[in-house]
């Protein structure tokens, strides 16, 4: 027989104080309807990537060669990016997080492919063996842009970027042998053709909305064209500059009425166009393009979040908020640097592209303030201890000479330490760490394998 329980609801508090539920931040990407940053154009600086990753030691690894777990190389598939190439990790730092060996660090010599399909770190030094499983955390600066299969450095300019830039490189756009070949193109709005047909068009475009970035040309006569569209169905933005051969900016101001985006039942069988952005350059012209903005101009909450991604949590009222980002496999300073010197992310071992763009901690920690509520932040688990203390100088310290990380929170514009503002900060040294560091394991690349593993690191 069914038993019955009766719940007996009284004016009685038993729990003063319950904080309320909390919620998770997804990873931002333009193709569903996870596009809550205001700036729809993603690496905006076009800043070159970093390269961060956990990964477990194979048998027969020495003190000079580690012989990574759980990956086979024939799985590398050079055409679609899969896999890493052999130098991928040249030049790159490890540190040795467990076993007998925890506490070594230094520089990876070369990353080749072994006789019997293994990845094969070759450090810079001997020392004490590694045994199989321990952790190892390697870290690499990638020059270029974030492309496909890979990094794409042909397509940037480390030489030049506009005045006051805060990053280090600009795109580069060159002629690609027919008049207006397209030569930077982002699309947007793609689940509802590529995975879910039933979802519609979860990015409507309408109202005012403002273009802006800077470019120079090289010669008299280059001419650059931007486009901003939906396919097959209309055009929000369609301009021509002509540059000239010194940096300068360029605003353009829209108001995109409501139905040029179309609102309609679309059948079975019909394409379902996505949302393009694309950048020319005409024949025979070089053009160098940097800092892009294009976002709803009417917003008016001073995060880096939309309007409607603010308003709706504020209607939640969320106890926590955590930061879940893509931010695995990044550096501190890369999470606390503004957007357009900020890198693109990577940290999977079977790709080769960084090509994860997201908010900062900085921008996170003001979305909390804004929101009133306490931030959860994911700590990507490959900071070093160095980095650990810097973060909490960050969070924690007075903005004195003596605390250059509290320094950098004052000029984003946070004098006052965060603990200040939050009654409670919660850090979370990675995400699902205890995971199977392995093909079936969503977070390969960021797992401890373990919390035997987890808990001595």
């Amino acid at each position: 027989a069914l038993s019955v329980t009766y719940v007996d609801i009284s004016d009685e508090v038993i729990l003063p104080g319950a904080k309320r539920l909390g919620m998770n931040i997804g990873s931002r990407d333009q193709y569903g309807s996870a596009q809550y940053i205001k700036n729809l154009i993603p690496n905006p600086g076009f800043e070159s990537g970093e390269y961060g990753t956990l990964l477990h030691v194979d048998d027969g690894s020495t003190g000079d060669t580690i012989y990574q777990a759980f990956w086979d190389t024939d799985w590398n598939v050079d055409q679609w990016g899969i896999g890493q190439p052999e130098g991928f990790w040249d030049g790159g730092q490890y540190e040795i997080l467990f076993g007998p060996a925890k506490g070594r660090s230094g520089n990876i010599e070369h990353f080749s492919h072994s006789a019997d399909r293994r990845y094969t770190f070759q450090l810079d030094s001997d020392g004490v063996a590694p045994e199989p499983l321990d952790v190892v955390s390697a870290r690499k600066q990638l020059p270029g842009i974030s492309g496909y299969p890979g990094m794409d450095a042909d397509s940037v300019d480390t030489t030049s970027t506009r005045p006051g830039s805060p990053g280090t490189q600009s795109l580069r756009l060159e002629y690609g042998g027919a008049s207006w070949i397209a030569s930077h193109t982002l699309y947007m709005d793609s689940f509802w053709r590529d995975s879910d047909p039933s979802a519609g068009k979860m990015m409507i475009i309408e109202g005012p909305y403002r273009l802006a970035f800077w470019a120079k040309g090289s010669s008299a006569g280059t001419q650059l064209r931007v486009e901003f569209r939906r396919e097959t169905e209309g055009t929000f933005f369609n301009e021509t500059v002509n540059l000239t051969t010194e940096w300068q900016r360029y605003e353009f101001n829209r108001f995109i009425p409501v139905g040029q985006d179309q609102r309609r039942t679309y059948a079975p069988d019909e394409y379902r166009p996505l949302i393009v952005f694309k950048m020319f350059v005409n024949e025979g012209h070089e053009a160098l393009i940097d800092d892009v903005e294009l976002y709803k101009s009417n917003e008016t909450n001073p995060t880096a979040f939309t309007d409607p991604f603010v308003d709706k949590l504020k209607e939640l009222q969320p106890g926590v908020l955590r930061a879940w980002g893509n931010q695995l496999g990044s550096s501190l300073d890369n999470q606390l640097v503004e957007p357009f010197a900020r890198k693109t992310l990577g940290w999977r071992p079977h790709n080769r592209n960084a090509g994860e763009f997201s908010y900062s901690l900085h921008e996170f920690l003001e979305l909390c303030e804004e929101v009133k509520t306490e931030p959860w932040y994911i700590v990507p688990p490959t900071f070093t201890a160095e980095e650990m203390v810097n973060l909490t100088e960050y969070l924690c310290a007075p903005a004195t000479q003596e605390h250059p990380y509290a320094l950098l929170r004052e000029s984003l514009g946070q004098t006052e330490p965060w603990t200040s503002v939050f009654p409670m900060i919660h850090l979370e040294w990675g995400n699902e760490m205890w995971g199977a560091a392995s093909g079936g394991d969503p977070f390969f690349g960021a797992s401890a394998f373990g919390g035997e593993r987890l808990g001595n690191m």
